[in-house]
């Protein structure tokens, strides 16, 4: 029997293994927020030049300037206010034209209106206002300040219009007062009367059993009465033929 021998066998060496490798990655940091780098800007001149400093002299009189004119204005506006349309004493001659102008535009409004008929002046008031406006119509004329002739005729013209309707109409007129003074009196229980053709007026009333009523109403209506061509005004205390009374005669 032979003493040669198989040397018992290892078994195979299994491979190593080798881990893989991760690839190497060129990761740089970037930070968050980059600022690009603008290069510096080259020097340029000023294409303004510097303003020039105003002297402290000048400032002063120029402030100074400023508040006279300022003074000056404010004296103007309050004195024209104050002047009534006058400088020392003398009317301007703008404003006086103006203001006749204006005059004249409404006199002849009211003369074509009807404004100073008769029949529109239906009570006492309304009466004796607007006959007065056309007493005063009838005897004005434009003053000396006014040289425009256009204005100067229209007033004129309206003076010889209003004179005339105080002449043609002063019946028309008379007879109105009449009427408007009846109703003004009735409350204090005066009756009214006219005789003559409406030139002798009666005032009846208890009122006038007082001589001391009877002058002061006299006094007071005596030029209306004139005006209106009345030419006596009697005053009686009661409406019987047996009462006494008193009377005025006028002259115009």
């Amino acid at each position: 029997m032979s003493n040669n021998q198989i040397p018992p066998q290892l078994p195979p060496e299994a491979p190593q293994q080798v881990p893989p490798q991760m690839p190497q990655q060129n990761i740089q940091y970037q930070p968050q927020y980059q600022q690009q780098y603008q290069p510096r800007p080259q020097y340029q001149p000023n294409p303004y030049p510097p303003k020039k400093k105003i002297p402290t002299g000048v400032k002063v009189i120029f402030v100074l300037g400023a508040l006279l004119i300022f003074v000056v204005l404010m004296s103007a506006i309050f004195s024209d206010g104050n002047s009534n349309d006058t400088t020392g004493g003398v009317t301007s001659l703008n404003d006086a034209t103006k203001k006749w102008k204006n005059k004249a535009f409404d006199d002849s409004l009211h003369i074509s209106n009807g404004y100073f008929s008769a029949s529109a002046m239906s009570d006492f008031e309304t009466f004796i206002k607007r006959y007065h406006e056309l007493e005063l119509m009838a005897v004005q004329h434009a003053p000396n300040e006014v040289q425009d002739s256009t204005i100067i005729k229209s007033g004129n013209r309206n003076a010889n219009d209003a004179m005339a309707m105080l002449t043609d109409s002063i019946t028309v007129y008379r007879n109105q007062y009449t009427k408007v003074i009846e109703k003004k009196l009735w409350p204090d229980n005066i009756k009214v009367k006219t005789q003559n053709g409406g030139k002798t007026l009666w005032l009846i009333g208890g009122l006038f059993a007082n001589n001391r009523n009877i002058m002061e109403f006299q006094k007071a209506s005596e030029p209306m009465f004139k005006a209106l061509g009345y030419k006596r005004i009697c005053y009686k205390w009661a409406d019987i033929s047996s009462a006494e009374y008193t009377y005025y005669d006028l002259d115009k």
